[in-house]
C-alpha cells in the first residue's frame, strides 16, 4: 500500500528569472541521495525510498532498514542504521551501505530486490564519522576510506583505505593475490599502526582517479605529535601490482592559509579538457566564511608531489614522516631522482627497495582562490558543465541556495537566490541532471525537485528569449526557432547575444524544384558580420531531413541560398515543406 504524500508545487520568479520548485517532507532527516534514469533514491535514517525524479512521488514502497546497535554495552549508543554509501554500481544497480552489524554492504536492484550482501565490516558504524568510497568500472573494484570509530569489537579490522571486490563471488572482500595475479605484495590496504589507529583521527572528504593514480582528500592531524589540524591530498599508484603502502604520498591541500579546512570537494574538466579539482572551504573555529579554491590535478597537485618527492629522494633532506602508518627513517638520496622526469606517471621511479616509503610530505599543493565571502556559511558548492559556461551551485546553512555562472574569467556571475521552506543547512550531496536541467537536493526531512527549463520555453520570440533582463541560462536555437537551455540544443545552433536576433522577412521564391539547383533569395532584418573564417550556411530541414548549402551575400541586409541537391527525395508529383534557417559556421547566429 502506498502512503499519502503531502507534496508542494511552486512556480517562483525573483529577478525575472521563473524555476518550478516541488518538495516532499520525508519526515526523517536525509542522509544520501542518488538518481539513476527517473528513479531518485533517497536515503534517511533507518529508510530507503524511491521517488518519481519528475513527481517526487513514491514508486515503490520504501525499504526498511533494521535498526541495530553494534554495541550492546555502549546504552548512548546509536541504534539507527545511518546510510554511509548510496552508489550506482554495475549499470543500474544499488550500492548501499549502512552502520548496522559493524557497517555492512549490499547490492539492491532498482525495486530493492538483494542482488548481494556482505557480513564483513567495511564502513564506520557511526552517523558522524566520514566513509568515503570510490568506484574503478573496468576493474569491478570500489577503494574506501574510512574513519576509525571505538564502538564494537570488530573496528580493527577495518583498514584506513582498501580496494575491495564487486564481483559476486568475492563481494567486499579486499582485493588479494587470490583475486589478482599482479599484487606482488600483501593485499590492496592500507592500516595504521595499532597503536595509532584509536587515537589517529583522519576525515575522508572526497575520492577521484586518473589514468595512473587514485586520491583522497582528507582533513587530519599533521603527523603523530598532532599539534593541528590540516587538509591533506593522498596518492597512490592505480596499478594494484604492489601494496597501497608502496606508492601512498600525502601533502598538505592549501587554500588561502592554514586557517581554513575543506568541506566538500569535486572535479570537473577546464576549457581545455583537464580536470580541475575544486575545493570549498570553512574556518576551523567555526566563524563565518566560506573559501572556494581550484587546482589543476597535472599542474598544480601533481606537480606539488613530485617535488616532495625531489626532496626526499633527489636531496635527501629530512625525514620522510607519516609515522602513524610505519616508524619514521630518514629521506635517502638517489641517483635516479637526480634526473629530470619527463612522465606523467611517476609509478615506475618511486616502486625502488632503496627507497624509503611511504612518503609525507611537507610542501603544500596550493591552490588559486576564486571565491570568498568572509560571511556566508556554505554547506554544499558544486560546479557543472552548461553549455560554454559553468553552471555553479551554492547551498548555504541557512538552507539558502545561490546559482551562477562561471566562464573561467575572474569571477562568478550569481543570478539567483532562493532560501528553502527547511531554512537549515543544505546536504552536500547535490545532483544535476543534465537530460532535464534540474536539480535534486535535500535540506532535513526535505527533498527538493528544482527545474530550470521551464522558464526559458515560455518566452516565445528571439527578442524576448535573449532580453538582457531574461534568464542568462536561455538561450535562441537556431535549428528549431525555440528559447532553450544550452543542453536542449547543439551548440552551434545556440546563441545567447541580443543583437544576433535576426528574422527572414522575405523569401522569393517560396517554391523550387529539386532536379535543378534553384537560387532562393532572403531579405533579413540585418545581417551580422563574419568572423574569422566563418561563412553563411543555409539550412533546410523538417523532422526527418536536414541538409546545407552556402550561401553568398548579396549586400547588406541580402543572402541568396542555393538548393540542396543532395538528401532530399520526394515521390513524383509530390511536394515538401522545409524549414529555412541562416546559420553562421562553425559559430552560430
Amino acid at each position: 500500500m502506498f502512503s499519502v504524500l503531502i507534496i508542494s508545487y511552486l512556480i517562483l520568479s525573483i529577478n525575472s528569472v521563473s524555476i518550478d520548485i516541488i518538495e516532499n517532507d520525508l519526515n526523517h532527516t536525509i542522509e544520501k541521495i542518488l538518481l539513476i534514469n527517473e528513479n531518485l533514491y533517497v536515503g534517511t535514517r533507518n529508510v530507503l525510498h524511491r521517488l518519481s525524479s519528475l513527481s517526487l512521488n513514491r514508486t515503490i514502497p520504501s525499504l526498511q532498514l533494521i535498526p541495530l546497535s553494534d554495541n550492546f554495552e555502549c546504552i548512548q549508543c546509536d541504534r539507527n542504521n545511518h546510510i554511509k554509501i548510496l552508489l550506482r554500481v554495475h549499470k543500474e544497480n544499488i550500492l548501499l551501505c549502512g552502520t548496522i552489524f559493524q557497517g555492512t554492504c549490499q547490492i539492491l536492484d532498482q525495486d530493492f530486490n538483494l542482488i548481494i550482501n556482505s557480513s564483513l565490516p567495511i564502513v564506520a558504524n557511526d552517523p558522524i564519522n566520514s566513509t568515503n568510497a570510490l568506484i574503478i568500472q573496468e576493474r569491478n573494484l570500489i577503494y574506501f576510506g574510512v574513519t576509525y570509530t571505538n564502538e564494537g569489537t570488530q573496528r580493527w579490522q577495518i583498514p584506513n583505505i582498501s580496494g575491495r571486490s564487486l564481483n559476486v563471488s568475492r563481494f567486499m572482500k579486499i582485493l588479494s593475490t587470490n583475486d589478482d595475479e599482479r599484487i606482488s605484495r600483501d593485499d590492496l590496504s592500507l592500516r595504521f599502526m595499532s597503536r595509532q589507529q584509536t587515537r589517529f583521527i583522519v576525515q575522508y572528504i572526497y575520492s577521484f582517479y586518473t589514468e595512473n593514480y587514485i586520491y583522497f582528500i582528507t582533513n587530519q592531524p599533521n603527523d603523530i605529535e598532532q599539534k593541528q589540524i590540516l587538509t591533506k591530498i593522498i596518492r597512490f599508484c592505480r596499478d594494484s601490482s604492489n601494496s597501497i603502502i608502496r606508492t601512498y604520498i600525502e601533502i598538505p591541500l592549501l587554500c588561502s592559509n592554514s586557517e581554513w579546512f575543506i568541506k566538500t570537494a569535486e572535479i570537473f574538466f577546464n576549457d581545455k579538457n583537464q580536470p580541475i579539482l575544486i575545493g570549498h572551504f570553512a574556518r576551523k573555529d567555526g566563524a563565518g566564511g566560506t573559501n572556494i579554491c581550484l587546482w589543476n590535478i597535472q599542474n598544480d597537485i601533481d606537480r606539488a608531489f613530485e617535488d616532495n618527492y625531489r626532496t626526499c629522494y633527489s636531496m635527501g633532506i629530512g625525514k620522510r614522516g607519516l609515522a602513524f602508518i610505519k616508524p619514521n627513517e630518514p629521506c635517502r638520496k638517489d641517483e635516479s631522482w637526480s634526473i629530470p622526469i619527463n612522465s606523467d606517471n611517476l609509478c615506475p621511479w618511486i616502486i625502488n627497495d632503496r627507497f624509503p616509503y611511504p612518503v609525507g610530505g611537507t610542501t603544500p599543493a596550493i591552490g588559486h582562490l576564486f571565491y570568498e565571502n568572509i560571511l556566508e556559511r556554505s554547506s554544499a558548492f558544486q560546479i557543472y558543465s552548461f553549455g560554454s559556461s559553468n553552471l555553479i551551485f551554492q547551498g548555504l546553512t541557512n538552507g539558502t541556495f545561490k546559482l551562477g555562472l562561471y566562464d573561467f574569467g575572474v569571477k562568478i556571475n550569481w543570478f539567483y537566490s532562493y532560501q528553502l521552506s527547511t531554512a537549515t543547512p543544505i546536504l552536500s550531496n547535490v545532483i544535476f541532471d543534465n537530460k532535464t536541467e534540474t536539480f535534486f537536493l535535500a535540506s532535513e526531512s526535505k527533498i527538493y525537485r528544482i527545474s530550470l527549463s521551464g522558464d526559458c520555453t515560455s518566452r516565445l520570440s528571439c527578442d524576448e528569449c535573449l532580453s538582457s533582463s531574461n534568464n542568462p541560462l536561455c538561450g535562441w536555437c537556431t535549428m528549431n526557432q525555440r528559447c532553450t537551455l544550452a543542453n536542449n540544443c547543439p551548440l552551434n545552433f545556440w546563441q545567447q547575444e541580443n543583437n544576433h536576433c535576426t528574422h527572414i522577412v522575405r523569401v522569393q521564391p517560396l517554391k523550387a524544384s529539386i532536379d535543378n539547383i534553384q537560387w532562393i533569395n532572403l531579405t533579413l532584418t540585418k545581417l551580422p558580420q563574419l568572423e574569422h573564417n566563418e561563412i553563411y550556411q543555409c539550412i533546410f530541414m523538417d523532422k526527418i531531413i536536414s541538409a546545407s548549402t552556402q550561401a553568398i551575400k548579396l549586400d547588406h541586409n541580402r543572402l541568396s541560398c542555393p538548393t540542396p541537391s543532395k538528401n532530399i527525395h520526394v515521390h513524383k508529383g509530390s511536394h515538401l515543406k522545409l524549414r529555412l534557417s541562416i546559420i553562421k559556421w562553425p559559430s552560430n547566429v
